[in-house]
């Protein structure tokens, strides 16, 4: 096996750092989103409803099953567990953070 060349380094290097980037902008997105909700009174789910949110922003990860870290969305308020069974909905991305 050869040793990788400088370019080869670079790339990686530049790589590493998008992904860095990414988590640390996600993650004090994640956190400006709950010190909003509790200051606006929506940290809690009603009983029956979801919290709806739509995407943003993606990550274009090479992981067959997306998870929570791969989107950047904002808060669209609570959707009825009933309409969600209508046919136009569909799991993205499931939560199961709190369940």
């Amino acid at each position: 096996m050869s040793d990788p060349t400088q370019t080869q380094k670079i790339l990686a290097y530049l790589s590493l750092s998008k992904c860095g980037i990414y988590l640390i902008f996600h993650y004090l997105f994640q956190f400006y989103k709950n010190i909003s909700r509790n200051f606006n009174g929506a940290s809690e789910i009603p009983s029956k409803h979801a919290r709806l949110q739509k995407i943003v922003g993606k990550y274009n990860s090479r992981q067959d099953i997306p998870r929570r870290e791969d989107f950047v969305t904002v808060d669209a308020g609570f959707i009825s567990l009933e309409e969600l069974k209508a046919p136009q909905w569909t799991v993205y991305s499931l939560d199961t953070v709190n369940i």
